[in-house]
């Protein structure tokens, strides 16, 4: 048996499909996209703060995600990584790593 990959349809859940550091193109969407339609770490973090106190996941895949465009954002949401063997290095408060 081999990997496979769900995708949970649930618009409290936003997947980052890209390592890029991109804003989101239309804050408060509930989309996170950025200008080429992929979903950045940023983008998601900018679309989770713009929902106010409702609860948003971000899922990352496992990589490096270097947020560059200053300022970087203040975030407070469930941190997921998934895959064997990854690790996140300690974050700001708020953060947390949960693996499933």
């Amino acid at each position: 048996m081999g990997q496979f990959r769900v995708k949970i349809d649930d618009p409290s859940v936003l997947y980052v499909n890209t390592t890029s550091d991109t804003l989101d193109a239309n804050v408060g969407d509930g989309f996170a996209l950025d200008a080429s339609g992929k979903t950045s770490l940023r983008a998601a973090i900018m679309e989770a703060n713009a929902a106010g106190t409702v609860a948003r996941t971000i899922i990352l895949d496992p990589g490096f995600y270097n947020l560059s465009i200053a300022p970087v954002p203040d975030a407070n949401f469930q941190f997921m990584v998934p895959g064997p063997g990854a690790t996140v290095p300690p974050g700001p408060p708020g953060w947390s790593d949960v693996r499933s």
